[in-house]
C-alpha cells in the first residue's frame, strides 16, 4: 500500500478512532438531530456517517468495517450530505416540492452497497412483518405487499391487540451473501 494512501486513510479515519469515539459518542438518532439543528456541514456529515454505519449493522448485521469500506462510506456521506444541502436550498428558493429530494441517512447505505459489491438497493430481498404480541401470530409478506402488511397492521390495531409492525426486514440469507461477499472482496 502506498505511503499516500496509508495518509489519505489515517486522515479520514482520525476521527472514527475507536478509543476517541467510545469517549464522545452519542446514539445515531441523537447525533442526528444535533447536527442537523447546529447546520454545521461537518457535523451532519460525521451524523450521516454514523447513521449509515448504525444502519449498515442494524439492517445487514455490517458491524466491522474495513479500513477501504469506512473510507469510502464517508465519502459517499460527504458528497450526499452536501447534495442535499444544495437541493433544500433549490426547494426553498423556488418553492419546489421537497417530496423528491434525497435521504442520505438511506442513500448513503445503498450507495455503498452498489459502489463496493454492485448490489442494487431495490434488489435486496426484504419482508414486512406484523406481530399480534397479545395471540403470538406473526404475519409475514413480501417486499411488494407493503400495502396488505399495513392493511393487516391497521386491522389488528383496531382491536384491543397489541401489533408490533416492522418495516423491512432483510432475510438471513442476504445477509450471509453480503457477509461472503465482502470477505471474498478482502481476500485479494
Amino acid at each position: 500500500m502506498s505511503e499516500v494512501y496509508k495518509n489519505e486513510i489515517e486522515r479520514y479515519m482520525a476521527p472514527y478512532d475507536s478509543a476517541v469515539l467510545r469517549k464522545k459518542i452519542k446514539e445515531p438518532s441523537e447525533l442526528y438531530e444535533e447536527a442537523y439543528q447546529s447546520g454545521d456541514i461537518k457535523k451532519k456529515i460525521h451524523a450521516i456517517f454514523e447513521v449509515a454505519k448504525y444502519n449498515l449493522g442494524e439492517w445487514f448485521q455490517v458491524k466491522d468495517l474495513s479500513d477501504i469500506e469506512a473510507v469510502r462510506l464517508r465519502n459517499i456521506a460527504e458528497k450526499l450530505v452536501v447534495q442535499s444541502e444544495e437541493e433544500i436550498k433549490l426547494v426553498k428558493k423556488k418553492g419546489m416540492s421537497p417530496r423528491w429530494m434525497i435521504e442520505p441517512e438511506i442513500e448513503v447505505v445503498a450507495q455503498w452497497l452498489y459502489d463496493l459489491y454492485g448490489i442494487q438497493y431495490k434488489d435486496i430481498p426484504h419482508i414486512y412483518m406484523v406481530k399480534n404480541n397479545m395471540t403470538g401470530e406473526c404475519y409475514t409478506y413480501e417486499a411488494n405487499q407493503e400495502k396488505e402488511a399495513k392493511a393487516k397492521r391497521d386491522e389488528l390495531e383496531g382491536g384491543e391487540d397489541y401489533v408490533i409492525f416492522v418495516s423491512p426486514i432483510i432475510p438471513d440469507d442476504f445477509k450471509e451473501y453480503l457477509r461472503r461477499l465482502r470477505e471474498n472482496a478482502h481476500l485479494v
